[in-house]
């Protein structure tokens, strides 16, 4: 008797290692296939600004100095012009 429930344990076992050996193979098989090329419905995204977004505006001349970001220029020679950055 008590050899009768090992078999069938054993048989059991040997099942359940062909269904996961079996499984592992057929990952591995798709896992190898190259990909398909996704075809999307969805158009590409346009470009605007949110509606929370302030629309740039001229801005007004003061009459207060204001640093400048760009650099100073030398004094107009006689020397050929140099490429400036």
């Amino acid at each position: 008797m008590a050899r009768r429930r090992r078999q069938k344990r054993q048989i059991v076992l040997w099942i359940l290692s062909l269904i996961i050996v079996m499984s592992m193979i057929c990952s591995f098989i798709v896992s190898l296939r190259p990909s398909q090329p996704r075809d999307t419905a969805t158009s590409t995204p346009t470009r605007f600004a949110p509606p929370w977004t302030v629309s740039p505006t001229r801005a007004e001349p003061t009459l207060t100095a204001t640093p400048s970001l760009e650099p100073a220029r030398a004094p107009a020679t006689s020397a050929p012009p140099t490429k400036q950055p």
